[in-house]
């Protein structure tokens, strides 16, 4: 008999009992029990196959109120994070991408403006290529997500969710971009944000999330190109391009980050 484990669809299993757990907790101007809500997440993280670390983000203070334990790997221990003042946790982040951390900034302002939602709980953000050091001097790089858990009475957010993922291993450019969709129309409003060019309106063209989708479904490029009634050559440029995009090392690494930014 065959007891193979299916580790995505347990993580993906992991992932929406988060998101349950965040629209059970979400509310304007206060997170209420916040020890509870604490207590909670590390139920999540004892089980986790992903190895994800969580984390609670102040934004008023610019510092962490919760993050998991799992974040030892990278040489600190949680209240080791929770000690750093902000001026410590910049010089964490490669000296490159410090102007990035005012682009955020000024990008969430902007994406505030173009949202029709008049609950920010709709919102979600994905951030890619963030470079920052471990305790041992090596660069990392991650991919976040980010859910709003408290905001303030203009809209702006108080305490967010933010999930971070070391994908070294799956990145190769010093680009960093991040995907913010607002869910609260029928037609979702998409912005990306990347370090490389002006504010988009997709991560993908319509055509390379085609072509994607197909890729996912195992095809090649030869059978793509027939299937949608363009050139082989063709095919090949819109995989090239869509790896140039996104930054990361190959079609597998690809897959993995659109699907983690709801993008396929």
């Amino acid at each position: 008999m065959n007891y193979q484990v299916d580790h995505d669809q347990i993580a993906n299993n992991e992932h929406l009992k988060v998101l349950q757990i965040l629209d059970n907790w979400y509310q304007p101007n206060s997170l209420g029990n916040i020890d509870r809500f604490i207590e909670e997440i590390k139920v999540i993280e004892k089980y986790s196959f992903n190895k994800k670390v969580y984390m609670l983000w102040d934004h008023v203070r610019f510092l962490p109120i919760y993050i998991s334990n799992n974040v030892e790997k990278f040489g600190y221990t949680p209240e080791e994070v929770y000690k750093m003042s902000l001026f410590q946790a910049i010089k964490r982040v490669y000296w490159k991408q410090i102007p990035l951390l005012v682009k955020v900034h000024k990008d969430g302002e902007k994406f505030r403006k173009i949202s029709k939602a008049i609950n920010v709980k709709d919102i979600e953000a994905f951030g890619c290529g963030a470079k920052l050091k471990d305790k041992w001097g090596n660069i990392r790089t991650f991919f976040f997500k980010q859910r709003n858990l408290s905001i303030s009475k203009k809209r702006k957010p108080l305490v967010t969710f933010i999930e971070a993922e070391d994908i070294t291993h799956l990145y190769k450019s010093n680009l960093a971009w991040s995907r913010v969709v607002d869910k609260s129309t029928d037609i979702p409003i998409v912005r990306i944000f990347s370090s490389a060019n002006k504010m988009t309106n997709e991560l993908l063209s319509k055509r390379e999330i085609e072509i994607l989708k197909l890729i996912t479904k195992n095809k090649d490029s030869a059978s793509i190109a027939q299937n949608l009634n363009i050139s082989l050559e063709t095919v090949k440029k819109h995989r090239k391009n869509m790896i140039a995009k996104t930054g990361v090392k190959d079609m597998t690494a690809l897959i993995y980050i659109c699907k983690e930014c709801d993008l396929i």
